[in-house]
């Protein structure tokens, strides 16, 4: 059983080759796609962007984990669960919730039979998981291994099955501090939602007065979307530069604070997301990619500052 993401768009070679030279052309195709993202939200610009290049994130290969998983973490009411959804209904990415299927979010036992959960049945396709911290510890577990590995296991009294789950995960979480610090580790991007202040909240209602009761996205803007995301997914990325990667990295070890994780699990981070970056632009990886990868990582903090200006958003 394959994975529904993106359901049943069709693309064929030389409109995937006209989407390629389009975005090529464009001076910032990642804001004009993000923005299509549950449009009616506002205010969420940059989180936007950062799924947008987990849902264009590849799958693993030789050895190497590529996709980007994402967290999405803060107090209820914050429009977490609305982007998540709005993924599911317009994207068809695979769900899952403490309300999950029957099946479960690994799998179940029926009749001695082991039978496919949400994960695998997203293998090479995209998960969102509602409320991570308030799932069960096995379908945590769960979650970590398919994010790790690539696979999950489904253990019964005599049977154990394993299935492949090269899934790319969005989650969300109210307290990310009741997930295990090796699975928030797995999450690539961890982004905070919070409450806004009186003026940012005003600019925000002023801009939902405008699209109230309009539809959540239009039918041609979807469809673009998919198709886009699409022929990103198939673009097959080569690195001829590697000097750019090199200082790239020179630059981010230098600024960036690691001790708190294995430094060898922060690089395949940098690394994985400035790569993605040039992906959602259809070009081999430049410094400026990387560059957005340290903003991605480290925020609007003194360090992603200088990191734009050292390794330059221009060549």
């Amino acid at each position: 059983m394959r994975n529904n993401f993106l359901g049943d768009v069709q693309l064929g070679p030389d409109e995937e080759e006209e989407i390629r030279q389009k975005v090529r052309d464009m001076s910032d195709p990642i804001t004009r796609f993000s923005e299509r993202i549950n449009p009616k939200m506002v205010g969420v610009e940059k989180k936007k962007e950062a799924l947008l290049l987990a849902l264009a994130s590849p799958h693993d290969a030789q050895g190497d984990r590529g996709r980007v998983h994402v967290l999405l973490y803060g107090p209820p009411g914050t429009g977490k669960s609305a982007i998540l959804t709005w993924l599911r209904d317009h994207l068809s990415a695979g769900y899952a919730s403490k309300k999950s299927t029957e099946a479960g979010i690994v799998g179940s036992m029926a009749h001695g039979k082991a039978r496919k959960g949400i994960l695998p049945k997203n293998h090479r396709g995209v998960c969102v998981v509602d409320e991570l911290d308030k799932m069960k510890k096995e379908d945590r577990e769960g979650l970590l291994e398919c994010m790790s590995e690539g696979r999950v296991t489904m253990q019964g009294s005599e049977v154990e099955e394993s299935w492949r789950a090269n899934t790319i995960v969005l989650a969300s979480a109210n307290d990310k501090e009741k997930l295990t610090k090796k699975l928030r580790h797995r999450f690539d991007l961890r982004l905070k939602f919070g409450y806004y202040d009186r003026e940012t909240g005003k600019k925000i209602l002023e801009d939902k007065s405008k699209n109230f009761l309009k539809k959540k996205g239009d039918e041609e803007d979807i469809t673009t979307l998919k198709k886009y995301l699409k022929a990103v997914r198939r673009f097959d990325i080569e690195i001829d530069k590697p000097e750019a990667c090199k200082r790239a990295i020179e630059e981010f070890l230098e600024m960036n604070d690691i001790k708190e994780v294995n430094p060898r699990d922060h690089m395949a981070r940098f690394m994985r997301i400035g790569l993605c970056h040039a992906r959602l632009h259809f070009r081999k990886p430049r410094i400026v990619d990387f560059a957005e990868a340290i903003h991605l990582l480290l925020g609007d903090s003194h360090y992603a500052t200088e990191g734009l200006k050292r390794l330059g958003r221009d060549e």
